[in-house]
């Protein structure tokens, strides 16, 4: 016979409230019969009686039930209880009181350990850590006043030294990814694209039944390769297992510094092994463009409106100016020659751009170089794994050491489909731009 299924916290509130129910109801039913008939049949009564009795014996019910599942639950903790005295062996000890099984042979004759072949190295170890811990009493922590004090020079007085935070390194801000367009990839390691060379001629028909003008368009294949970005660091197992903060710590700023070197390479890759091609690496050299003479004289704002002006003659909308902070600020602190800031001065909210165009500060834009172009569609990064934190125990000797290795990795690939989109030149050192209209005769006059 199969055993009876447990009843439900859904289904004894869904009894509870039918004999609410029926109890309301029989309530009611005296109720209207008093006000109707002025008096009450007695089989009502025992009804509304009946009703109410079986309310009283439900709760009771539910009540001992309860209390039986808490016996049970005392009993089991006991049971737990029991289980963890057994593993906390004595010193030298290497069975289970009472048993004659070692704690290896529970761990390889356990689930886990059976199915630990599917498993990657890292799991499998950090599964049987884990077992060792789980099989032996848990030490109580070391407490504060057991710490090295600090006396005070004379006086006698003990100091206890007390950790308030982590001081972490400075952190830049990366700008690069945040103006690319960030495609996902699975499946691949290199991205193919096609460069197309339309060369245009049309022109007009002479006469009806003459040949009409050719035009001619050309494909070339290009590869983006995907590369590894990857870094590891070492720190000891102790230090995971009794300062887990430390691990935070570590994951964080092996991501941040991962990111810096994406950020980099998204600029400056020079397509070597292993290397990203970078954008500046590719990018059109800056020219003056048609129609603008030599600009003698011409500020570095002058330059960057040049610049763009280049990438849309080249057929593109020039969607953002990258430069080094440094330079953006020089230019932000340009004044006339009576002492007016040229960009809206210190006390300006506006977002920083030239020319309509948002202006993103990169610190790993070399100093006095600067990059104009049109970045959506025109330029891709895929990510083919994105970041990763992995712990291994098992690499190199960590095991004797008691060592974890903390990797962090990303595979991405950068693809410039168009490096007419994009603009680079330099800047020359910052100087006093231009002035101001002649002021106004009456201003000079004395008094």
């Amino acid at each position: 016979m199969a055993d009876a299924q447990p009843v439900t916290d859904q289904q004894l509130l869904d009894k509870f409230g039918k004999l609410l129910e029926d109890n309301k109801k029989a309530v009611q039913e005296a109720a209207t019969q008093a006000v109707e008939k002025k008096f009450v049949d007695s089989a009502i009564l025992e009804k509304q009686q009946k009703t109410e009795k079986d309310v009283g014996d439900f709760i009771k019910q539910v009540a001992d039930e309860r209390a039986k599942d808490r016996t049970e639950i005392e009993r089991q903790g006991k049971e737990i209880t029991s289980l963890k005295q057994k593993g906390s062996r004595p010193p030298g000890s290497t069975n289970e009181p009472g048993t004659g099984v070692t704690i290896g042979q529970q761990l390889t004759e356990s689930e886990q350990y059976k199915s630990a072949g599917r498993w990657e190295g890292r799991a499998r170890l950090s599964m049987t850590l884990k077992a060792r811990i789980d099989m032996r009493s848990t030490p109580a922590p070391t407490p504060l006043a057991n710490t090295t004090p600090i006396t005070e020079g004379g006086s006698g007085l003990y100091i206890f030294p007390r950790r308030v935070a982590w001081v972490t390194p400075p952190q830049f801000p990366m700008a690069m990814r945040d103006i690319l367009d960030v495609i996902p990839i699975e499946g691949t390691n290199a991205i193919e694209f096609v460069k197309e060379t339309y060369t245009a001629a049309p022109d007009y028909q002479v006469t009806e039944g003459t040949r009409k003008a050719q035009s001619s368009i050309s494909w070339t294949d290009n590869t983006a390769m995907v590369r590894t970005i990857a870094h590891f660091t070492k720190v000891s197992r102790q230090m995971l297992a009794d300062v887990p903060s430390v691990q935070t710590s570590i994951d964080t700023m092996l991501t941040y510094t991962l990111r810096y070197k994406e950020d980099l390479e998204i600029l400056f890759g020079d397509n070597s092994a292993g290397h990203l091609n970078g954008i500046m690496t590719q990018a059109t050299a800056y020219s003056i463009p048609p129609g603008l003479g030599t600009m003698a004289g011409a500020t570095n704002i002058d330059t960057l409106a040049a610049a763009a002006l280049q990438v849309a003659n080249n057929g593109f909308r020039p969607t953002n100016i990258v430069m080094n902070p440094t330079d953006w600020t020089a230019m932000n602190m340009l004044k006339t020659t009576y002492g007016s800031y040229i960009l809206g001065g210190p006390a300006s909210l506006a977002a920083p751009q030239l020319w309509g165009l948002p202006v993103t500060t990169s610190y790993h834009m070399t100093s006095l170089n600067y990059l104009v172009g049109s970045f959506p569609g025109n330029a891709a990064l895929f990510d083919r794994e994105t970041l990763m934190i992995e712990i291994s125990f098992e690499n190199e000797d960590d095991f004797v050491n008691n060592m974890a290795t903390i990797r962090c990795e990303e595979r991405v690939a950068l693809a410039v489909y168009r490096p007419l989109a994009f603009v680079k030149g330099l800047v020359v050192a910052p100087a006093i731009a231009g002035t101001e209209e002649a002021v106004p005769e009456k201003h000079n006059k004395k008094g």
